[in-house]
């Protein structure tokens, strides 16, 4: 499971560092509250980055792995969040010790 959802982060991380994906976020978050098509838009990209994530999540709850009142927004914070704040706000480059390290929190924070 661990090794899955580095994997998974690490996907994650290539997009925003070889995509628009950062500024599409941003410019999506700043008009979806009045924009019916920039909110779709933002939706299914907030559940694009979600799934992949989520799959392994919930396979490890399944195995009871993980606890079982996990949900994926939770899941979605305590994985991706750390990664888009460094991204975002940071504008700090990502390294896999950054994603190890988020993986392992999100396990201690969750495995049973």
């Amino acid at each position: 499971m661990r090794v899955d959802l580095i994997t998974e982060l690490d996907v994650f991380v290539g997009a925003l560092r070889h995509s628009k994906l950062p500024e599409i976020i941003v410019a999506a978050m700043e008009r979806a509250p009045t924009d019916p098509r920039i909110r779709a838009m933002h939706d299914s990209v907030t559940q694009i980055s979600r799934d992949p994530v989520w799959t392994v999540v919930a396979r490890a709850i399944d195995r009871g792995q993980l606890d079982s009142g996990l949900d994926e927004a939770t899941a979605a914070a305590h994985t991706l969040g750390p990664i888009l704040y460094q991204c975002l706000f940071d504008n700090a480059p990502l390294k896999r010790a950054d994603i190890e390290r988020t993986i392992d929190a999100f396990l201690a924070a969750f495995a049973t």
